[in-house]
């Protein structure tokens, strides 16, 4: 459990740029271990990756770290499936994120800000906390439980440093978030309420990590970042796609049950260009997949072009 000290320490490097990478690739690799540590107390062999049906080494090898080992997402479902630990859907998405961030880190080179990663960090920290709390101690020998408890103090600090951090930020922006003046929305970046859509200038800009979208793009990557829902996998695996062609301007940035910031509890049909708020609406039967109004059958534009037709 010797990673609970490197993660902490780690983070520590989020105030110093240079530190930034070593800093998420430690608190991802954390997690990993984390998450597989119940199921390789209850059988080591639940996280060998299987070669043909069989284990891919032995015991030895594997503690010795010489065999691969799955990736989170089948340990999220392992845990479910075999000890009967659930991970919610939120905390999913934090680690998901996280992982994205750690890709884009180690394998493309990119960068990326305080602003985005620490709220990330932060929701993962506080998942870890609760996780370790709840479902390590059945797992843990009690020298090691006691060592866990030792150190588990450096990642609350760390946490309170971010959740200062980002509460701090927050509360500076509240005046303008208030103000009305724009819809706000989760930024699907960072994942703070304070992305503004903006009709105007038809973007949507995140105002706590500065991360920006035009129309279009806000519309796609908030449905699949805060909603999980692709455009890809509805045009490839069936069922109905996420961004649909909004009623009001005719653009294709219309996503069902969006959660605005003044009103998150109840989901409305949002449009990322015009800003428009519609109630629950029906899709166009000519299936071009414009939402309409309820009292009618077919958008205008299908309307219009099958009485073209029919005056020919």
């Amino acid at each position: 459990m010797d990673y609970l000290i490197t993660v902490g320490e780690a983070l520590r490097a989020f105030d110093q740029a240079r530190g930034m990478k070593y800093a998420v690739l430690s608190l991802h690799a954390a997690t990993e271990l984390l998450l597989k540590w119940p199921l390789m107390r209850h059988d080591w062999r639940l996280v060998a990756v299987p070669h043909k049906g069989d284990v891919i080494c032995d015991e030895r090898a594997f503690r010795a770290g010489c065999c691969p080992s799955i990736g989170i997402g089948s340990t999220l479902r392992l845990l479910s499936d075999t000890l009967g630990i659930e991970i919610s859907r939120s905390d999913r998405r934090a680690i998901d994120k996280l992982g994205k961030s750690r890709n884009k880190l180690q394998h493309f080179e990119m960068t990326a800000s305080v602003e985005v990663v620490k709220p990330q960090a932060e929701k993962v920290l506080v998942f870890l906390l609760d996780f370790v709390h709840h479902h390590l101690p059945g797992y843990l020998d009690p020298q090691d439980a006691e060592h866990v408890d030792e150190q588990i103090s450096i990642v609350r600090s760390v946490l309170h440093e971010m959740e200062t951090f980002v509460e701090t930020k927050m509360q500076r922006l509240r005046p303008q978030l208030d103000a009305g003046r724009h819809p706000v929305v989760e930024c699907p970046e960072c994942g703070q309420h304070a992305a503004t859509v903006d009709a105007y200038n038809v973007t949507t800009t995140c105002l706590f990590c500065h991360s920006s979208w035009d129309s279009e793009a806000a519309a796609a990557v908030y449905a699949l970042e805060i909603l999980g829902l692709s455009s890809y996998e509805a045009a490839t695996e069936g069922g109905d796609d996420p961004v649909l062609n909004c009623p009001e301007c005719d653009l294709r940035t219309f996503v069902r049950d969006a959660r605005l910031a003044a009103s998150a509890d109840e989901p409305q049909d949002f449009c990322f260009n015009c800003a428009e708020q519609f109630p629950d609406m029906p899709l166009c039967q000519n299936a071009c997949g414009t939402p309409i109004d309820p009292d009618t059958t077919m958008c205008t534009s299908c309307l219009h072009i099958i009485v073209g037709k029919s005056d020919r």
